[in-house]
């Protein structure tokens, strides 16, 4: 999953959770209005805070309610008086309605590869939320029975503090998911935003057996009252040792599984291990044991060594693409092309963007957020020199885009990916 921002979100929301664990209303508020400016689909957590807090505390309610809009309106005129209200309510708000709808297959695999490479983490979180519930209910009726009743006053007070972070957690990732498998488009980076609240109740999950363990291990008479200390905790883990088995089933379900299956030179990939800024030690320790040259689709691998490759997905050439603009360019020249690699050789030779139009994410011109004609009228301009484009994808897929090409240009030279792609360079005729 390429996280492309959602990292800043989290990073946000994680600010804001604690501060509200702190009860420090206005941090938490500013912080809840940053995470929804950097992506809209913060709000799901957000909105579990606030029930969360409405439940245990009104007063605090009411302050985060406040603080965040005023948070919300001071920067929507901040931002707005900065980029213009027009252009910031189109590109921000209007262009998230507008999206087109994905195909039912492309919605499938978007879930389906989500969930093969999180089934165990994303089990640890149901297993979690089954037992918190249990041991909600399980404290309910010790209470109505009227069991030590001063002790377990005492006890259920501190059981609820505790568990009001896990019932928040719960709370935001069924926010969360609720909306995500409900809508018409969706990009696996967006899932990412529930990882950290499954983390919360997944890791509450674990010390639950750790303690459970170690009660029985050394007989502590303490633990083994626990109401935790139960059949269920027993099954759980067994379901959990199970589903851990046969978690990596779920590759079955992607397409690129079933057509690896019937086209045997489609089922290996091969990687090239790239040394971190580690000490050469541990790059050598993390190498030995988690990273493999080649991958066999439908063999089982760590969820580290699917990190690691990942990560060594790199476009090794870029810096020959902007030395190749770089000794073609004049003074005065500008480029335009895919959202994924201009606006970094841009950065790189320092030549500026056709019409400043660095986001030429595809969704934006097939919505009608954004008129590609306009487009190709504005940069359709002599001091466009350079147009740089990845084949069949993005904007290179759009016809008026094509038809610019095969009037006004000239393929000067490609490079070709490791991961498939291919990046072509092309220069203005007669420029």
């Amino acid at each position: 999953i390429h996280f492309t921002g959602v990292n800043m979100t989290i990073a946000l929301l994680m600010g804001a959770l604690l501060a509200f664990r702190m009860k420090n209303m206005v941090v938490c508020a500013l912080m809840c209005v940053l995470a929804v400016y950097t992506r809209l689909y913060a709000l799901p957590a957000v909105l579990a805070m606030v029930v969360s807090g409405y439940l245990s505390n009104k007063q605090d309610t009411i302050k985060l309610s406040a603080y965040g809009v005023g948070f919300g309106a001071f920067f929507f005129i901040i931002f707005g008086i900065w980029t213009g209200f027009g252009s910031m309510m189109n590109d921000i708000f209007l262009f998230q309605a507008q999206k087109t709808a994905m195909g039912e297959d492309k919605l499938s695999f978007m879930r389906d590869a989500v969930l093969f490479h999180n089934a165990v983490p994303f089990f640890l979180f149901v297993i979690g939320s089954v037992t918190l519930l249990i041991t909600y209910f399980m404290n309910v009726s010790s209470k109505s029975l009227n069991v030590k009743a001063k002790a377990k006053a005492k006890t259920s007070s501190a059981n609820t503090e505790d568990h009001s972070l896990l019932w928040l957690s719960v709370l935001s990732v069924l926010l969360i998911l609720g909306i995500l498998l409900n809508m018409e488009r969706v990009w696996m980076y967006y899932f990412v935003l529930a990882f950290p609240f499954g983390a919360v109740v997944g890791g509450w999950m674990v010390s639950v057996w750790l303690s459970n363990i170690r009660s029985v291990v050394f007989l502590s008479k303490e633990n083994l009252r626990s109401p935790f200390n139960t059949t269920w905790l027993r099954v759980a883990l067994g379901l959990f040792i199970v589903f851990y088995l046969l978690s990596p089933r779920f590759e079955r379900r992607l397409e690129y599984y079933k057509t690896a299956m019937r086209d045997p030179q489609k089922r290996t990939a091969t990687y090239v291990w790239r040394d971190g800024y580690l000490p050469a030690s541990i790059n050598a320790a993390v190498k030995s044991l988690f990273w493999k040259d080649v991958r066999v689709v439908g063999d089982n691998y760590s969820s580290f060594t699917f990190f690691l490759w990942h990560s060594s997905r790199v476009i090794d050439f870029i810096f020959e693409v902007a030395d190749e603009v770089r000794k073609r360019a004049k003074e005065g020249d500008r480029l335009f092309g895919d959202s994924g690699t201009a606006p970094l050789i841009s950065l790189l030779t320092q030549l500026g963007i056709a019409d400043n139009e660095v986001d030429t994410n595809i969704e934006r011109y097939r919505s009608g957020n954004a008129d590609v004609r306009e487009l190709v009228r504005k940069i359709d301009i002599p001091s466009t020199r350079f147009l740089i484009l990845r084949d069949k994808f993005g904007v290179a897929a759009l016809p008026e885009i094509q038809q610019l090409v095969n009037r006004n240009y000239i393929e000067v030279k490609s490079w070709r990916s490791p991961t498939g792609f291919t990046l072509r360079l092309f220069e203005r005729r007669g420029g």
